[in-house]
C-alpha cells in the first residue's frame, strides 16, 4: 500500500487540551502530550477522557483523505490512531475498530499490536522513531507507516460513519508523543 501520490498536503494536527485525561499534559504549543507523575485539577470538560489516558486532536475528518506524523521518540508505550468523535469519554473504551477505534499499539513488554478484535501482533521489527498516519475516510482506511524508511505496518479497512479524530494515547512520563509539523 503506496499512498504519497494520494497526498494532497500535509495536516496540521494539534492536540485538545480539554479532551486530555488529567494524567496527561498537553503542551502550550498543543504539540506534544506526556503524562504525569499525579494526576492535575483540570476543569470539567463533557469532552474529556476520565478513565483512559487519551486525548484527541482538535481537527476532526468526515471526508477526504489526511496524512500525520507523530514522534514516538524512545517512549515503550503508546497508543496511536483515530477514533470516533461519539466514543465515550466516561467509563471503560474498549480499543478496537467496533467501538469506533483505530489504533496502534506498543506496550514494551508485549510489542507491537494492530487493535483489530482479536488483535493483530506485528512482527518484531526496529522500534519506529516516528509513525505516519493515513486517513482515506471516503475509501475506508487508516495505514500506519514507520517514517525512517515509509515501510507499511497495517492497515484496517473499515466504512466510516462519523467524524472521526486523531487519537493519542501514552504512558510514559520522560518522553513525549510530538505530533510533527510538516512543511512542504
Amino acid at each position: 500500500l503506496f499512498f504519497f501520490g494520494f497526498l494532497k498536503a500535509p495536516e496540521t494536527v494539534t492536540l485538545d487540551p480539554a479532551t486530555a485525561h488529567p494524567s496527561l499534559r498537553v503542551s502550550d504549543d498543543l504539540s506534544c502530550v506526556r503524562r504525569c507523575e499525579t494526576a492535575q485539577v483540570v476543569p470539567y470538560y463533557p469532552q474529556r477522557f476520565s478513565d483512559r489516558r487519551c486525548a484527541l486532536a482538535s481537527q476532526g475528518y468526515t471526508g477526504g483523505r489526511h496524512y500525520w506524523e507523530v514522534d514516538v521518540g524512545s517512549c515503550t508505550f503508546w497508543v496511536l490512531g483515530v477514533a470516533r468523535e461519539s466514543v465515550p469519554r466516561c467509563g471503560k473504551l474498549q480499543l478496537d475498530p467496533q467501538a469506533g477505534v483505530w489504533a496502534l499499539e506498543l506496550k514494551w513488554q508485549d510489542g507491537y499490536k494492530a487493535l483489530s478484535s482479536p488483535p493483530t501482533y506485528l512482527p518484531p521489527t526496529v522500534r519506529p522513531k516516528r509513525l505516519g498516519i493515513y486517513l482515506d475516510y471516503e475509501g475506508g482506511w487508516v495505514a500506519f507507516y514507520d517514517t525512517g524508511d515509509m515501510s507499511h505496518l497495517y492497515t484496517f479497512r473499515d466504512t466510516f460513519r462519523e467524524k472521526l479524530y486523531p487519537y493519542f494515547s501514552t504512558s510514559c512520563k520522560a518522553n513525549p508523543l510530538r505530533v510533527i509539523s510538516l512543511q512542504l
